[in-house]
């Protein structure tokens, strides 16, 4: 009996059921499929929040940059010197960071071995 009554709402006997609020046909391994967009979402946000706390003074920093740039945006609409100025002026700073400071890093990590190097040699 009950073998029957599946295939009453599954609809095999008599082919398909039309579609309709009353006759929907109950989705099969529907708990697998849920979990998987879940668990995506969990990692994503648990990277996200790890990134976040890795790189916060980065993300501070590039906060009070755009909230700068907002505020002499808004309050001075139709000035392009401040508006140059207020885009320029970090990406000068962002540039000269990008190409210089690694050159320093390297440079002083050269000469900081350089100089164990001279202390060991006797003359």
């Amino acid at each position: 009996m009950s073998t029957m009554i599946n295939a009453r709402i599954s609809g095999s006997e008599n082919g398909p059921l039309p579609a309709g609020p009353a006759r929907v046909r109950p989705l099969e391994g529907c708990g697998a499929l849920m979990d998987e967009p879940m668990l995506l979402l969990l990692l994503g946000s648990s990277v996200a929040f790890v990134c976040a706390v890795l790189l916060w003074k980065l993300l501070i920093t590039t906060l009070g940059i755009a909230s700068a740039q907002w505020a002499v945006i808004t309050g001075l609409p139709d000035e392009p010197v401040a508006q140059v100025l207020a885009f320029g002026i970090p990406a000068l700073l962002a540039a000269f960071a990008l190409i210089y400071v690694p050159r320093i890093a390297v440079r002083g990590a050269a000469f900081s071995t350089a100089r164990v190097r001279l202390k060991g040699v006797s003359r």
